[in-house]
Formats: C-alpha cells, structure tokens, sequence
C-alpha cells in the first residue's frame, strides 16, 4: 500500500518514487538489488534502507535519508526511486544542479515519464518556468498509474502558479484531486489555490469534505477560508487548527514551520511570529509554498532585511516565481 501522507510536503513524490521503483523491479529489474558496482547490499538490505530513507524524508531529516539514499545508489546507480526520493530532497533544499543530475540518471535508466517530471520540477534560470512547463505539456496525459499522473499534474500546477497562470494551476489541480479524491495533499493545495483565486466558498467546500482532516496544512487552510467565507463556523475552526498546532509542538519528531507561519499571518495577523517560523522553515525547506509565506510574512512585517534576502536567494538559485517577484519589486526594500 503506498503511503500519501498528507504531514509531508513531498507525499506524492515520495509515493511516486516508491510505486516507480516497484513497477520497474518487476518490469526486470531496472532498479535491481545490485548492479555489480559499489557497496554490495542484499536485496533486503537494500529495501531496508530504502524504506528508511522514505521515513526520514517524511520527518524533515532530509541529510539522514540522501545519507541512506546514496548508499542504496551507490550499491545500484540505475535505483529509479532512491533517485527519485534523493532528487526530489535536493530541491526542497535548493541544490537544483543535483536534482538535475539525479533526474537525468532516471532519464538514463529508462523511466521517462518520471525522469521528465523530476527534471521540469528541477529547472532554474531564466525561462526555466517557460520550458519545464512545455516539458510536461508535451507528455501523454493518463499514461501513468493515478499517483504517478497526480504527481505529474501537481508539478504542473506548481510550474503554471509560480508562472502566474492560475486558471491552468487551478484546472491541473482538478484534474489531480479527480483522479485520486481522497488524497488530502491535493485537497488541500486545491483549497488553498481556490482561496488565492478568492473562491472562498468552494475552497471551504473543498476542506471540509477531506476525509481524513489529520493534516495541519488542511486545518489551517480550513479555517482560513471559514474566516474569508465568514462561515459561521469559522471560530471553531480556527481553534480547532491553533490547538492542533500547539498539540504538534509535542511531536519532536517533526516541525511544523510552515503551518505554524500561515496561521499566525492569516488567522492571528501575528506578522512578527509567523515571520519567525517562516525563516526558520525557509532554512528547512525551500518549496514554492515556503518561498511565498516567508515573503508574505516579511512584507507584514515590514523586514527589509528578509525581503533582500528573499531576493538574493531568488538571484543566486534561479528559482523563477513571477508572482514572487512581481510582490519584492513592488516592496520598499530599503536598498
């Protein structure tokens, strides 16, 4: 049973990863126990730490799983999900030249719908949005098995948000949230764009009918758009995400920086807090969601400081956000 675990950022691709490398172990072994070269593992070793790495990606202990991931690829280089999982880590954490190197060794291996993906999602420079988003255009739609396509359909609607393309982001999100209805993952990035798009309504619609509803992000996004819709519910749910974020800071296994960010800008209008938990998350995890609540929150607080270093970041990395950069360039940044 693949796991689409909602408290990760990175659930579908880590699903993917998981389902792509099964499905080429018995296509013939395109990820094999072993290769021949390198650290000789058993094929139960070599799941072992698989399995492992998966764990602590999911935990935000992403220098533990690469640790782990680059043993399994040097005991098998051609491993289609470790690259996968240690490709999609390095873009969270920025290292876009590595994920590139990563996704064209799946490229290489032969999965090449999942080798283009990772690759669409690993561009930076200037017109990289232009040219991940025509990568992914041009692959067949339905190709793939539903949480390989939502992951495909997901990376698109990051691409065509951060392009400022909402209609496309929300119609890709649709789509995803179809093919796989009970992923709250993909229920929540939809509620969450529907309230960018100022669909209030619908987005409440949209969360309040997640079947599970564990997930700090949906709770927040929940209540948020119960205070846009101003629902007469929208008090109990605002608290029912502020005790779950104060209930989570017992988990010491994993941070909610982000979730923590976006409650204390949207439904405490704590700027200086959630200003806070938005750089320290920033430090973790690089994401398009992360980028922007950091922004956002400096801008309500009026940091200069986080505002040049946003900026900078965006100029050394070549991560292209145009909706990002069109909020910097209008912001008094005390240069």
């Amino acid at each position: 049973m693949l796991r689409l675990d909602a408290r990760e950022r990175s659930g579908l691709v880590a699903a993917a990863a998981v389902f792509t490398a099964a499905a080429a172990s018995l296509a013939g072994g395109v990820a094999a126990a072993h290769s021949g070269h390198g650290a000789r593992l058993s094929p139960a070793e070599l799941n072992a730490e698989f399995t492992a790495a998966d764990r602590e990606q999911g935990l935000h202990e992403f220098r533990a799983a690469v640790r782990r991931l680059d043993r399994v690829i040097a005991a098998d280089p051609r491993h289609i999900g470790a690259l996968l999982m240690r490709a999609n880590i390095e873009i969270v954490l920025g290292e876009f030249p590595a994920a590139r190197r990563d996704c064209n060794a799946v490229l290489k291996a032969g999965a090449a719908l999942a080798g283009s993906v990772c690759l669409a999602s690993a561009q930076t420079g200037p017109g990289s949005l232009a040219r991940a988003r025509r990568m992914l255009a041009s692959l067949p739609a339905g190709a793939a098995e539903p949480v390989v396509e939502a992951w495909r359909l997901t990376t698109e609607a990051d691409l065509a948000l951060r392009d400022d393309d909402l209609e496309a982001a929300l119609g890709l999100l649709e789509r995803a949230h179809a093919s796989i209805p009970d992923d709250e993952e993909i229920r929540t990035r939809l509620a969450g764009v529907l309230l960018g798009a100022g669909d209030a309504e619908r987005a409440l619609a949209i969360a309040k009918a997640s079947p599970d509803g564990s997930s700090l992000a949906r709770r927040v996004v929940l209540a948020r758009a119960a205070l846009l819709a101003d629902d007469a519910n929208a008090w109990v749910y605002r608290q029912q995400a502020e005790n779950a974020i104060r209930d989570s800071r017992g988990d010491h296994e994993v941070q909610h920086d982000r979730e923590e960010a976006q409650a204390a800008l949207y439904l405490a209008g704590d700027a200086g807090r959630a200003l806070g938990h938005a750089r320290r998350n920033f430090e973790l995890q690089k994401d398009t969601a992360d980028l922007r609540v950091w922004v956002e929150a400096a801008l309500a607080a009026g940091s200069a400081a986080d505002l040049r270093a946003a900026r900078d970041w965006l100029a050394v990395s070549g991560f292209e956000d145009r909706v990002v950069s069109a909020r910097l360039e209008g912001a008094e940044i005390g240069m």
